[in-house]
């Protein structure tokens, strides 16, 4: 069964922006002359998502068809450079990035690897909050894809419960972070050669606090609060709250059931610190300690069946 890819009720937009429905599409319908549009499977602010059917690779994909509130200056240029720089994050834990396109009335539509399985949001919502031991299994090969993204030079900006399926693999849960296509390019040193673009949208409950504030100068560490409070809502923490003007984040609690796990929310809440100086510097520095953490304890592999010690410790 196809996964329905969660839509969250707010979206932010660049201010300014002029928002307008998106192209009515149905089921038969050629995008593009060569996406066959298949079923509808989820919108959001930043668009709507369908199965379809690529004609000359004969395989299915998801499609995002971008609304038009995305539409600011130069969105289709920025756009397109990004899908190309995303199109090279090659990791197992990233969904592939496969095809840009603008369809008819310049409409920008990003194709995707197509991804069945339930939403870690779904997942959550549905079975309840993970163990600590579960949880890190699960966050670690998304870390690894971000780390992975951040050598690109991406920042992906809006890592959340809803932003990560879970596919299986041979036996195996494969998380798979989805929207890299759609991320913005960092003004890191990670990509001194890449242009840099402020960012287009985000999710304000799960904003880091440099975002709300509406800065352009977000880099890699919103990756890494949106990576600890995925974590953090794994294990049943609530979601941030936000102040009425998106500057004031409430710092979050910790979850019940770290109450004798302190070494695991000393690494959680060090990735939640309002200040991005304050939080683990890279994904993979987070993705260590974690690591570290799961093997005191006897855990030797993630949730997808690779190696702690190879991955994280050794690598």
């Amino acid at each position: 069964m196809a996964v329905t890819i969660p839509a969250p009720s707010t979206t932010a937009v660049v201010p300014g922006a002029h928002v307008e429905p998106v192209p009515e599409l149905a089921p038969g319908r050629l995008l593009a002359g060569r996406y066959q549009m298949l079923e509808r499977l989820g919108e959001g602010g930043m668009g709507v998502v369908w199965r379809a059917r690529s004609l000359g690779l004969d395989m299915e994909v998801a499609i995002k068809v971008i609304h038009p509130a995305a539409r600011i200056p130069n969105a289709r240029e920025r756009l397109l450079r990004e899908a190309r720089v995303a199109a090279r994050v090659v990791h197992p834990a990233a969904a592939r990035v496969l095809d840009f396109g603008v369809a008819e009335g310049e409409i920008p539509f990003l194709v995707m690897e197509h991804i069945q399985g339930r939403a870690l949001s779904t997942l959550l919502r549905e079975d309840g909050p993970l163990s600590p031991v579960a949880a890190v299994r699960l966050l670690l090969p998304v870390l690894g894809a971000l780390d992975e993204a951040h050598r690109h030079g991406i920042v992906h900006r809006d890592v959340k419960p809803g932003n990560i399926l879970l596919a299986e693999e041979r036996g195996r849960v494969m998380p798979k972070l989805i929207d890299f296509g759609i991320a913005g390019l960092s003004p890191s040193p990670w990509a001194s050669k890449l242009a840099f673009y402020p960012p287009l949208y985000g999710t304000p409950r799960t904003m880091a606090p440099e975002q709300a504030r509406g800065g352009s100068d977000a880099d890699p560490r919103v990756d890494i609060w949106g990576a600890c409070l995925v974590l953090h809502q794994a294990l049943g923490g609530a979601p941030a709250d936000i102040g009425r003007d998106g500057a004031e984040h409430e710092r979050l609690g910790r979850p019940a059931v770290l109450a004798t796990e302190p070494e695991l929310w000393a690494i959680l809440a060090r990735g939640l610190e309002i200040s991005p100086a304050n939080r683990w510097p890279t994904a993979r520095a987070l993705g260590a300690s974690l690591a570290r953490w799961g093997l005191v304890r006897g855990i030797t592999a993630d949730s997808a069946g690779s190696a702690l010690t190879e991955a994280w410790i050794d690598g």
